[in-house]
């Protein structure tokens, strides 16, 4: 079992699963998309997005989560058809992995200030 549970998580096999379930809410979201990044906090599908919006190099982002490494901030989420340079969130070390059709996971790193 616990092999097991370590290849799903090494396969990112939960993550792809709970995006399909949530594929849809999704893209009833990029009916009405805001005309620049709004703060949302609201749930799609399984996920809680807590801002989305277009970026004018490309792509509809939706910021689901962050976590702090050192003085680090790496952020993460989904976007549909998105752009090579950057999220509207940030562009360093910025990441992109194919899920489905159009949609990605994006990630990006960010400084933390302290001042």
């Amino acid at each position: 079992m616990a092999g097991l549970t370590w290849g799903i998580i090494q396969l990112e096999i939960l993550p792809t699963v709970a995006f399909r379930v949530s594929q849809t809410a999704f893209e009833k979201s990029l009916i009405v998309i805001p005309d620049s990044v709004s703060q949302v906090d609201k749930h799609i599908g399984l996920y809680k997005v807590k801002r989305y919006g277009p970026d004018p190099r490309g792509g509809v982002y939706f910021h689901v989560t962050s976590g702090e490494v050192g003085l680090d901030v790496i952020s993460y989420g989904f976007v549909y058809q998105p752009n090579r340079y950057g999220s509207p969130f940030g562009t360093v070390n910025y990441t992109l992995e194919h899920l489905t059709e159009d949609w990605y996971v994006f990630s990006h790193t960010s400084t933390l200030t302290l001042f």
